[in-house]
């Protein structure tokens, strides 16, 4: 809904560091490809019928609830790889924290 990390603040080459919620870091990855859009009903559907089969949207519960949201990151990665487990920083809520 917002214009909040990683719109417009991840780019090719960067390393994405990856965890689940409430979990330490356990992988890394290397951004292959990035895009951006801005979101419209219509631009919502040229994503699914575009990029659907790689974002799995057969598998989300109410695709047309993405119909509201304003922003959108499709981020490729390449040389995903595990890393020995670290305790990330707080993010308070955050989905995303830049690290420089």
């Amino acid at each position: 809904m917002h214009k909040i990390a990683p719109y417009n603040k991840v780019k090719v080459g960067d390393t994405i560091f990856i965890k689940k919620t409430s979990d330490k870091v356990r992988a890394k990855a290397q951004v292959a490809d990035v895009r951006f859009f801005i979101l419209t009903p219509v631009v919502v559907n040229q994503i699914r019928e575009k990029y659907g089969k790689e974002i799995c949207t057969d598998y989300f519960e109410n695709w047309e609830s993405y119909l509201n949201k304003k922003y959108c990151t499709l981020i490729w990665l390449k040389d995903v790889t595990q890393i020995k487990p670290i305790e990330p920083p707080k993010s308070h809520g955050s989905g995303w924290i830049v690290l420089k």
